[in-house]
């Protein structure tokens, strides 16, 4: 029985990497466009908004990846 608990913590852990993996190529793919696109908007208020927005959310989506890649399954 304990072996066999080992081996679905090992598959679950692997699974998890595997999703933490899938989530930042989803989610950092389109942010890499968005930031291209920003980049080449020129000076203004608008481009600066859209660039710091941009910033912003690439902030977001690295603490989103890190958290996902840090959280472990808890005993229960």
């Amino acid at each position: 029985a304990f072996n066999s608990m080992a081996d679905q913590v090992v598959r679950l852990l692997a699974a998890e990497r595997e999703l933490a993996a899938d989530l930042s190529h989803r989610l950092r793919t389109p942010l890499t466009v968005l930031r291209l696109n920003a980049a080449s908007l020129g000076d203004g208020p608008a481009a600066e908004q859209t660039r710091a927005a941009v910033a912003q959310l690439e902030g977001e989506v690295d603490r989103i990846i890190r958290t996902a890649r840090e959280q472990r399954p808890h005993p229960g």
